[in-house]
């Protein structure tokens, strides 16, 4: 935000990933934008209007994908299917955390997966920005052991110690 409190539409796509977007799509970036506001600069009240607006754009999208992707009308699809949408929406996750994805989602064994699982296997592998889940916990694990202030993040000071522990040489003074 600005001085003046607002935030520039131009800065929309870059916010939203520091939010945690995934590649925020610019097409919708403008849709969800243009719901909310003609002008060029958003008030607080209205970024989150356009945040809300975005979210159920984002979804849409990831319908209108399941869709096109779901060539027969079953309802689901597999897992050739499932790499190409990863692939169309920019994500390309090694084949092993694929097979985690999907053996997590697929709660009933099957190979292939619907519409809620495929949003929610979109959300895992955004939330592991693709490390397997054991990767995921041992770095929480570390993060949480280093974070001795309890405070959110690792201090300069508290740097050396955790290299040190995972196996890096060095002073610390580097």
């Amino acid at each position: 935000f600005r001085e003046d409190g607002d935030l520039h539409r131009d800065c929309l796509a870059r916010t939203l990933e520091q939010l945690g977007f995934l590649k925020p799509n610019h097409v919708w970036v403008s849709e969800a934008c243009n719901k909310v506001t003609t002008f060029s600069t958003l008030s607080l009240e209205e970024f989150a209007a356009f945040v809300k607006a975005y979210e159920e754009r984002q979804h849409d999208g990831h319908k209108e994908l399941f869709s096109r992707l779901d060539k027969d009308g079953s309802g689901v699809v597999d897992r050739s299917e499932f790499e190409v949408a990863l692939m169309n929406l920019g994500i390309e996750p090694l084949r092993h955390i694929w097979d985690e994805v999907l053996a997590e989602v697929g709660r009933d064994g099957s190979k292939a997966i619907g519409f809620d699982a495929f949003e929610e296997a979109l959300a895992i592998l955004h939330s592991r920005q693709g490390f397997t889940k054991f990767e995921t916990d041992l770095l929480d694990e570390v993060f949480q052991r280093f974070d001795v202030e309890d405070c959110g993040y690792i201090t300069a000071k508290d740097l050396p110690t955790l290299l040190a522990w995972l196996g890096f040489e060095g002073s610390g003074e580097e």
